[in-house]
């Protein structure tokens, strides 16, 4: 029978939110122009005709008008609504993988790849049902 560490589940749990805070604060800029271009459309940026150029109009635009904390709006909500997400990813993948073994893992306690690739399916279907309202702010 499997054994799952707790504190390691735990450690893995708190990675898994700091490295999302991290990436959502990277391409926090990205998701304030992609809201933007969705609710107002291209005809609010120009365009010079370049590849990439409506982004970085976009970001330039930005800046010159609201300063470079324009750039992360909404990031502390995004930060907040991380933390339930991830937390469901990883006690359900935990709790999968614990039910995985049981059923079809070899006798050394490993997944076989499809076994994972399910978990990480569940894993993937059970965090957007509950945290789906937490994205839809």
């Amino acid at each position: 029978m499997l054994r799952v560490n707790n504190s390691l589940l735990s450690f893995i749990g708190c990675l898994m939110m700091l490295t999302g805070a991290i990436a959502a604060t990277f391409v926090g800029s990205l998701y304030v122009i992609k809201t933007r271009l969705q609710l107002y459309g291209l005809h609010a940026t120009p365009n010079s005709g370049r590849a990439g150029s409506i982004i970085v109009t976009s970001l330039q635009k930005m800046i010159r008008t609201e300063g470079f904390k324009g750039l992360y709006r909404g990031l502390s909500p995004t930060i907040i609504a991380l933390l339930p997400n991830w937390t469901v990813i990883s006690q359900f993948m935990s709790n999968a993988k614990v039910y995985s073994c049981r059923m079809v893992g070899d006798g050394n306690n490993q997944l076989t790849v499809g076994a994972n690739m399910v978990a990480a399916a569940g894993a993937g279907a059970a965090t957007s049902t509950a945290t789906n309202p937490l994205w839809a702010v």
